[in-house]
């Protein structure tokens, strides 16, 4: 999984952060804010990841639970409000922990400046004035890379302190998930990533919804479907509506929704949440008009929901397994 630092480098221009980071009094709440949302979607799709392992065959990921950003992804505007917010320096740092997960069984905390990783150091270098997120993913990839071998030692620093943490990795499914921000109710899947704008973020009411949001993304990927819209050669643009493509796509939507629900009960969320959620998100009645046909309409969403949800019940009833009726296996 990726940390804030993705943010940056993906997704958010310069231009957001001269506004958003610009003004110390605004900088370090807008920063703790986004930290905040960062960890919750992380553990979030954590949780979802490991209690899914079977599903996923040979599409899984070592899961660390670390996020990690550095100073000198963030433009030179930002610099002085990063360093304020999170004790940024010379050093990459740990920005967040999901719980229960290998890095916070070793010990490792918020604010801890990593000064190695499997004997790898991470020198800063001169810092651009645009900012780079190519030494952190430098970093998260190397990690990875590490933790595919088995246990890595950490070498960090807290405060004036100096330590050592041994990561012993879990396996889970294959989704590096991430928040972006965006003002648009927007979630996707690329095969590999996961990512869920800020203001979806805002939007869900619990963490039931949003677990049922990145789950729907996982699904894709367990699903393999961008593969599979890919030999089927199928267009994402404006012909997509002609060729066929729109129908093809929403058949694998179809299949998100359905597996998705099981991802959720199976990492103990409530897949209640999921009519509720489909009630208030995307377009209804009339707008639904509008609507490019590579989604199912909100009813069908709805209906689909409440049928899946009776198949889970009924077999937890029943105290049969939790498998649905088509994996990425």
């Amino acid at each position: 999984m990726l940390s804030l630092a993705a943010m940056f480098k993906r997704l958010l221009p310069a231009v957001f952060l001269s506004l958003a980071l610009a003004a110390p009094a605004a900088a370090s709440p807008a920063l703790l804010a986004l930290q905040q949302m960062d960890q919750r979607v992380a553990t979030i799709g954590h949780r979802l990841a490991r209690a899914n392992l079977d599903l996923c065959a040979a599409r899984t990921m070592p899961l660390s639970g670390l996020l990690l950003h550095s100073l000198d992804q963030y433009g030179a505007e930002a610099r002085a409000d990063a360093a304020a917010a999170f004790g940024l320096g010379e050093a990459p740092v740990v920005l967040a922990v999901v719980p229960d997960s290998a890095a916070a069984r070793a010990g490792l905390q918020p604010g801890d400046a990593l000064l190695s990783v499997a004997g790898k150091s991470f020198p800063l270098g001169k810092l651009s004035r645009k900012g780079s997120y190519k030494r952190v993913q430098a970093l998260e990839e190397h990690l990875l890379s590490s933790l595919g071998a088995g246990p890595v030692t950490v070498e960090y620093a807290r405060g004036s302190v100096r330590g050592a943490a041994t990561l012993a990795p879990e396996q889970g499914c294959l989704s590096r998930v991430q928040l972006v921000p965006g003002a648009k109710l927007n979630a996707r899947a690329d095969g590999t990533y996961v990512q869920v704008t800020s203001r979806l973020v805002d939007f869900v009411k619990s963490d039931d919804e949003l677990a049922l949001v990145v789950a729907h993304e996982m699904a894709h990927n367990i699903l393999s479907h961008r593969t599979r819209l890919d030999a089927q050669k199928v267009s994402r643009g404006i012909l997509k509506t002609f060729d066929g493509s729109a129908g093809k796509i929403k058949a694998t939507e179809v299949e998100a929704d359905y597996l998705a629900l099981y991802l959720m009960a199976r990492a103990g969320y409530d897949v209640n949440a999921a009519p509720g959620f489909w009630k208030r998100f995307g377009p209804g009645g009339i707008f639904e008009i509008f609507a490019d046909g590579t989604h199912p309409g909100k009813g069908s969403r709805i209906e689909a929901a409440e049928r899946t949800i009776a198949e889970i019940r009924l077999k937890q009833q029943q105290g049969l397994p939790l498998m649905p009726a088509f994996t990425g296996s």
